[in-house]
């Protein structure tokens, strides 16, 4: 990628283009003197035009998209860190699923007022994503004023809503692009993207369906909240609860608020301290008796126990020692603080036959923590690509997870939405849910193989 332009006195196409000809009709170029010729056409391309003055010409960039083959076009520098990731992730999107993706970072408007106008017509002179039947979207960022303002296409607005592009323009990117943190916010909106990116090219989906998705921005504070404000409604009481039951700023605050909240018998999945797919697991157990909490609150309150960490990445020990009351509980630090993680706590602690547990030996963090613990070896095959489950991306399995219950709710009998809700359980390690759902897909369609 063609790095950050330098402070050199800039000159006029119409100069440079007659340094170059004085210059070929001198001495004939060898094929390889070519190459800095070429170079300087792509950075003509790819970086701010400059009127006569050397300043910025936003009139002109408005008119016409500067070159097809690329989707970030920063006339700031601002992207320059992750550029390359971006627009490979971008390319991936459009060749994947068949979505136009642009990202313009300006340096300011001038005179105009409205950077919605401003958007409107980039969108339309750019022709963004006219290739592909109106599935366009413009990322558009003004640097003065630190604004964000997502345009989207006709034909994206089933999915891509406004309780959607309200919480990419207001939660994941505008606050990190007024702090200096734009490629923070870049990386986290990619993952969103993606996922609305999926939804839409499977085409797997109603409006029921979408609103299920778009809920969880209403709790999350996102764009949606100007609209909950604007109508004077109150937010959803699970944020009392998630407040009250926060993640920790360190691992051995993460395990006390578990602790409290057995003593507390909280039944609501909803906590702070529980990553997002835990929370969607915790849903089972919402009707657990009193006695359950009391034993666990007794078992673990006044236990010895070690905090081991490194990095991101935490257990509670309670110790080589058989008898299931004694593994270890794992714990991960994510953006808001340290959570229980019970995929891959339910993905490496084998419970045997009363009282042998053991850990199932694999290549993770955690391993290095539980070095000393019984070990269990080749119960399972190793996981990889979009078959793992990561921290990174808890929330967008929850998202898949949710969307794909929501089309099963509507249709039971729909093989394919059941064979992937079924696999999305088994691959987060929701296995009592997973069960049942595939040995009913297996006796709908025997010769399938996928159960």
């Amino acid at each position: 990628m063609v790095p950050a332009i330098t402070t050199a006195p800039a000159r006029t196409v119409g100069e440079l283009s007659r340094a170059d000809a004085s210059q070929r009709n001198a001495v004939r170029p060898t094929r390889g003197a070519w190459r800095p010729l070429w170079l300087l056409v792509m950075m003509l391309l790819l970086f701010p035009r400059c009127d006569r003055e050397g300043g910025f010409d936003l009139e002109r960039t408005l008119k016409a998209r500067p070159a097809e083959d690329h989707m970030v076009f920063d006339y700031v520098g601002v992207t320059q860190d992750v550029r390359p990731s971006v627009e490979l992730h971008l390319s991936a999107i459009r060749d994947r699923y068949k979505i136009e993706i642009l990202i313009v970072v300006l340096p300011s408007l001038g005179d105009r007022s409205s950077v919605t106008d401003a958007a409107v017509q980039l969108f339309s002179n750019w022709d963004i994503g006219k290739q592909l039947q109106g599935r366009g979207l413009l990322m558009l960022l003004v640097d003065d004023v630190k604004t964000v303002k997502l345009e989207v296409g006709y034909e994206l607005e089933d999915v891509f809503t406004d309780l959607f592009t309200g919480y990419i323009q207001d939660v994941q990117l505008q606050p990190y692009f007024a702090s200096g943190k734009l490629d923070i916010g870049l990386i986290a909106m990619m993952e969103e993207i993606e996922a609305r990116s999926q939804i839409k090219y499977q085409g797997r989906y109603n409006h029921a369906s979408v609103a299920a998705l778009d809920a969880r921005y209403l709790s999350q504070g996102a764009g949606a909240r100007h609209v909950l404000e604007e109508q004077e409604r109150p937010g959803p009481s699970a944020g009392v609860i998630n407040g009250s039951y926060p993640a920790g700023s360190t691992p051995e605050q993460a395990w006390q608020t578990m602790i409290r909240h057995w003593h507390d018998k909280v039944r609501d999945p909803d906590l702070g301290v529980y990553t997002a797919i835990t929370r969607l697991t915790y849903r089972d157990y919402i009707h657990l008796p009193d006695a359950r909490f009391d034993q666990d609150y007794r078992r673990y309150a006044r236990k010895s126990y070690e905090v081991r960490q490194s990095g991101d990445y935490a257990v509670i020990y309670f110790g080589r020692e058989k008898g299931w009351e004694n593994s270890p509980f794992f714990l991960c630090r994510c953006g808001e603080g340290w959570k229980f993680d019970i995929v891959h706590q339910r993905r490496f602690v084998r419970m045997g036959t009363a009282p042998d547990w053991g850990i199932e030996f694999s290549e993770h963090p955690y391993m290095g923590l539980l070095m000393d613990a019984f070990h269990f070896n080749g119960q399972d095959i190793p996981l990889a690509g979009d078959d793992l489950y990561t921290i990174e991306k808890d929330a967008w399995w929850a998202e898949q997870v949710v969307f794909y219950e929501t089309l099963h709710e509507s249709d039971e009998k729909d093989v394919d939405v059941s064979m992937a809700l079924g696999r999305l359980y088994t691959l987060v390690s929701m296995s009592r849910k997973a069960i049942p759902l595939l040995k009913a897909v297996q006796q709908r369609s025997p010769q399938d193989p996928r159960p």
